[in-house]
């Protein structure tokens, strides 16, 4: 069977700029991601999990070296930020999401159809969002409840690709497997790609393909 990749490094070398020096995160890194799976990013530390990530969604350039996400590389495509929409969803902590909407307004839009509520409603079952939570403004939610706003809303936007920073993740551990758990039903019943970059070991029995940050490359963790 041929192997489709939703992810390929080539030579890869990202530097940093830290306390007026340079600093070499990755160095000629090769890194091959299959569509269709869930991935664990691990190793290292949070600093080079969490710009593998932003690497990987275009967010920021790489230093030297390519990275084509299936076989395209952003930096030449002319509509880049419609492409990256498209295609990737990244969460983090930090989330974009409007402070005065509710995760409902958010979710559903100004006019939603009868299929966009239900998808919607759907969605934040599965995420055990109580009816007060629907309703109030992401700004006053707690930090648990607007992460995973961001990302219900994040996989309304129905990216093949989704990149998940878990890099200060605001829940308790029991909270946290539930959403893990959720988070892998989702994408393998999707048939999604999904990266999480995390050190939390209990992504080791949920992944498909496990990986490491080993120095300056990425290498099977399996």
């Amino acid at each position: 069977m041929v192997m489709t990749l939703a992810v390929e490094w080539k030579a890869v070398t990202k530097k940093m700029k830290q306390d007026n020096e340079w600093r070499t995160l990755f160095k000629e890194a090769d890194w091959k991601v299959e569509e269709k799976h869930v991935h664990h990013l691990s190793g290292g530390n949070a600093v080079q999990r969490s710009e593998a990530l932003r690497m990987t969604g275009a967010l920021i350039p790489c230093s030297r070296g390519e990275i084509l996400i299936w076989q395209q590389d952003p930096d030449l495509i002319s509509n880049r930020k419609n492409f990256r929409s498209k295609t990737i969803g990244y969460v983090n902590q930090e989330g974009s999401l409007v402070p005065e909407w509710s995760i409902y307004q958010a979710a559903a839009g100004a006019d939603p159809d009868a299929n966009k509520i239900e998808e919607v409603n759907t969605l934040l079952d599965h995420f055990r969002f109580t009816l007060s939570e629907r309703q109030t403004a992401m700004e006053d939610l707690s930090p648990a409840a607007e992460w995973k706003a961001s990302l219900v809303i994040t996989l309304l936007n129905d990216p093949p690709l989704i990149l998940l920073d878990d890099a200060g993740f605001p829940f308790p551990d029991e909270e946290k497997k539930e959403v893990y758990d959720i988070l892998c039903e989702y994408i393998r019943r999707k048939e999604k790609t999904l990266i999480a970059a995390s050190d939390d070991t209990y992504w080791e029995m949920k992944a498909d393909k496990l990986w490491m940050i080993d120095e300056q490359s990425i290498i099977s963790n399996q």
